[in-house]
């Protein structure tokens, strides 16, 4: 699928784009560019920057059309690694307060979502030849669909979890644990219903992950009491939704790879 190169660079390319986005979080929090009302600009020119970074990432590590999508998802992948584990456990890099912590999570996902749209929009702009990668009309209003499904059971889970406390120094790491099946069901259940082939499974899942983190990034950003009351907990359940993209990506690549027709 890649070449050995290419996974370096495109793993250098999430490490930088994860770092980049925890130093912004946290500048940015210190100037006001997170919040109800600054939040709408801060998300459209995300939208641009998204575009800018995924034509950058094509070029720096030589991406064939058919390459996009699935290189765009492995950069992703480790970047949402490191969002997860250092939000949870080191979330200083962010700032220091939840809040705004919290802010910047959501403004993560966002990007999330529409660094896979303009990856989906860039291979099918620029592949020539027979389209294997590509969903039928059907198949994308199922992976949505799905998408949506994820996103309720992602803000049930921290809403009714937070009476448990299943979010914390320690606890998170048994919750962490605990969405490693869950999600690999999951997506096991996404490729049954949008019946995605061998190809398509890396794009139909990124499909539904991005419309899943596109109402992560709205809710948490101006309808946060759908995820609990506390701050503290709020905050810990984004670095859990990403702790979730993480294992999404990865399970996609997964499941191509053992696929059988």
């Amino acid at each position: 699928m890649m070449t050995t190169r290419q996974l370096v660079i495109l793993t250098v390319y999430g490490i930088a784009f994860w770092f980049t986005a925890a130093i912004c979080v946290k500048l940015g929090g210190s100037i006001g560019i997170f919040g109800k009302t600054a939040s709408v600009f801060t998300f459209l020119i995300s939208i641009f920057i998204s575009w800018l970074s995924i034509l950058l990432n094509i070029k720096i590590a030589n991406l064939s059309s058919q390459q996009i999508v699935p290189g765009v998802c492995y950069g992703l992948m480790i970047a949402t690694f490191f969002d997860s584990i250092f939000i949870t456990w080191f979330s200083k890099l962010y700032g220091s307060e939840d809040e705004k912590i919290i802010m910047g999570a959501a403004w993560i996902l966002w990007g999330v979502s529409f660094f896979i749209i303009f990856a989906i929009f860039e291979y099918k702009r620029r592949h020539v030849g027979e389209d294997f990668q590509s969903l039928k009309r059907d198949q994308y209003i199922y992976t949505i669909i799905c998408g949506i499904v994820l996103w309720l059971f992602g803000g049930l889970t921290c809403k009714f979890g937070e009476s448990f406390s299943i979010f914390g120094q320690k606890a998170s790491i048994l919750s962490f644990i605990v969405a490693i099946p869950s999600l690999w069901i999951s997506i096991v259940a996404v490729i049954k219903v949008g019946n995605l082939k061998k190809d398509q499974i890396i794009t139909g899942v990124s499909i539904a992950l991005s419309a899943a983190v596109f109402c992560d990034g709205i809710a948490f950003t101006w309808f946060r009491a759908l995820y609990g009351k506390q701050l503290y907990h709020i905050r810990l359940g984004s670095a859990w939704i990403l702790w979730g993209g993480f294992l999404t990506f990865l399970f996609s690549f997964v499941e191509e790879y053992r696929f059988k027709e």
